[in-house]
């Protein structure tokens, strides 16, 4: 059934939202939610996140309600806020509100001028920035310095400090962007280790959306980049609403990314009106994807936990009630701006599916070619999207399985966020026990068309020591990887080339899988149901395993149903060749 975006809005995702916000408002302390705490100084996104909510509730639903006893009960939810310790998203949550106040010449029917004092001494950038070096606190991914910014820009506006401090965020972000990525098109999440993933691409989108909030025009090279994230989200585009499929912090957030990043760009012109309409369409298909997946229909929460989902530590289920509120607000202001276009209320166009049916077949996006490339290879098989990142995850994540250089897509290849295992990538075991894997030190990426499959080619010169939170090469192992894609198939083909007088012992690897009814014949496997129909290596098959309650296979969609574990022995020559088909 077609849908426009104000009907999944305005039908579900506006009435959860509510009931669930004024059950806190009244509740405060003592609001908990599939028995946990909302509220606590471990939790110091969601007080703020609440007011936020709250205060967009008033202001845009319920404005007769806006008298004097209602600005009083709005001054105790904000004051309830401060009680707790605010950090980075709650600091920037609160003074968004007071803004909004600001900006509708009420702020001062809120707080006295005493008040305000002391909350700018509460709501601050320096609680999460080294005042003095600017460095971020408590080795924070660099996407914090998109907090600091826009936490420092609403400070500016909100006359608590002269010195434009947001200014200096935004030279970092973009010095760092053109350190190191092409062009300064990209954000790496870490100091040049090349991590590259859902963050990268919607913190120009977070720019873009202050910049619209306070109603400055975003910057010429912050447009630049969130073209280029545009380009990544509409060639990701399909019918079912998946969104970013790889890297860390994803469940639901991996399906808002498009949501996040395609209405602002529409509002501000980068998108023409093609590409809007492909946009709207795509998002309206992620929206859906929210409210019939990811909220469970017997509570009527977000579950990114429980029954088989997983996410990683960062949005760990203490933090239910912010994430909950996070993923509501999200859709509802998106919503917004597709009705400041004039869409919000229009079923998407009906050419949908055949502009993704001519939707070109590969693209690769090249995030950075100094030492070591990176790059993210999208490929498209009908209803398929698979999205194949050659990138680095950095510091004690280059080796989880959400990091991996595979072709990720929801329940046909996913990591486990916060596992590492040899996941359709060969671990070669040395004689003494030295465990080495082909990642983080590509140097070559290659994506390339021959009659009828899509090939994408990269190098390493040298392996990775898996084991260590710092990244260690083994330079005298090489390798070189093709994946072959065709209609229906993925082959995948790894050549390893041993250059000294190291003596592998074993390779081994596991497929994991979401199939089911397996049938073993040799090597091969075929599946009764699921995606995956056969999956093929010319390793030998030493055990499978049912997991479907086992939490290392759970994924942020859901359980694995099987893994299988392979090995090769007999290593004799200088050259080793694995191979793997999968067929869908």
């Amino acid at each position: 059934m077609r849908r426009s975006y104000e009907n999944i809005v305005k039908e579900h995702i506006i009435p959860i939202r509510n009931k669930l916000c004024d059950e806190a408002v009244q509740k405060k302390h003592e609001m908990n939610i599939d028995g946990i705490v909302a509220f606590g100084d471990h939790i110091p996104f969601s007080a703020g996140g609440m007011f936020n909510t709250y205060t967009h509730i008033i202001l845009n639903e319920r404005r007769d309600e806006l008298d004097d006893a209602m600005f009083r009960t709005l001054k105790d939810l904000f004051l309830f806020a401060l009680e707790f310790e605010v950090d980075t998203f709650g600091i920037l949550s609160l003074l968004s509100s007071l803004y909004t106040y600001k900006k509708e010449d009420i702020l001062e029917k809120l707080l006295n001028t005493e008040e305000l004092e002391e909350i700018n001494r509460r709501l601050d950038w320096r609680v999460f920035v080294e005042e003095d070096s600017l460095e971020l606190k408590g080795n924070r991914p660099f996407n914090y310095y998109s907090v600091a910014f826009r936490v420092a820009k609403l400070r500016e506006k909100l006359e608590f400090e002269p010195i434009k401090y947001s200014d200096i965020f935004l030279n970092i972000y973009l010095k760092h962007a053109e350190e190191y990525s092409i062009n300064g098109w990209y954000m790496d999440e870490t100091i040049g280790e090349g991590r590259f993933d859902r963050y990268t691409t919607i913190v120009p989108a977070e720019l873009a959306d202050l910049y619209n909030f306070i109603g400055e025009e975003t910057p010429e090279k912050v447009k630049i980049m969130l073209r280029k994230s545009c380009d990544i989200y509409i060639q990701m585009a399909n019918e079912q609403g998946y969104g970013y499929a790889y890297g860390r912090s994803l469940g639901a957030h991996g399906d808002t990314g498009a949501i996040e990043v395609l209405p602002i760009a529409a509002k501000i012109g980068i998108l023409n009106e093609e590409e809007t309409n492909i946009a709207y369409a795509y998002t309206v298909k992620c929206a859906q994807r929210v409210v019939d997946f990811w909220f469970d229909k017997e509570t009527e929460l977000v579950n990114l936990w429980d029954k088989g989902r997983t996410i990683d530590e960062y949005r760990n289920k203490s933090r239910i009630f912010g994430v909950n509120i996070d993923i509501c607000m999200k859709l509802v202001f998106a919503g917004e701006i597709w009705k400041e276009l004039g869409l919000w209320d229009k079923l998407p166009i009906k050419n949908y599916s055949e502009k993704l049916l001519n939707m070109q077949k590969a693209e690769l996006y090249n995030f950075d070619n100094r030492l070591y490339k990176r790059g993210l290879a999208v490929i498209r098989d009908r209803e398929h999207v698979f999205q194949l990142p050659i990138i680095n995850g950095g510091k004690g994540a280059y080796g989880l399985t959400a990091y991996l250089p595979l072709p990720y897509e929801p329940f046909f290849i996913e990591g486990t966020p916060d596992e590492k295992r040899a996941y359709l990538t060969p671990m070669l075991i040395l004689e003494d026990g030295t465990k080495l894997m082909p990642l983080s030190f590509f140097n070559e990426i290659e994506c390339y068309s021959e009659e009828s499959c899509y090939t994408v080619s990269y190098k390493t010169e040298g392996l990775c020591k898996i084991g260590k939170r710092e990244l260690e090469k083994y330079n005298s192992i090489t390798s070189h990887t093709k994946y072959i894609f065709e209609q229906g198939s993925i082959i995948r083909e790894d050549d390893f080339y041993i250059n000294g007088h190291e003596k592998v012992d074993k390779v081994i690897m596991e497929f994991n899988t979401f199939s089911d009814n397996p049938l073993i014949l040799n090597n091969r496997v075929s599946f009764g149901n699921g995606l995956i129909k056969d999956f093929e290596t010319n390793m030998t098959l030493r055990s499978m395993e049912n997991v479907f309650d086992n939490a290392k296979y759970f994924t942020p969609n859901g359980a694995m149903k099987y893994t299988f574990i392979y090995e090769k022995n007999n290593i004799g020559s200088n050259k080793i060749k694995i191979i793997w088909k999968i067929k869908y």
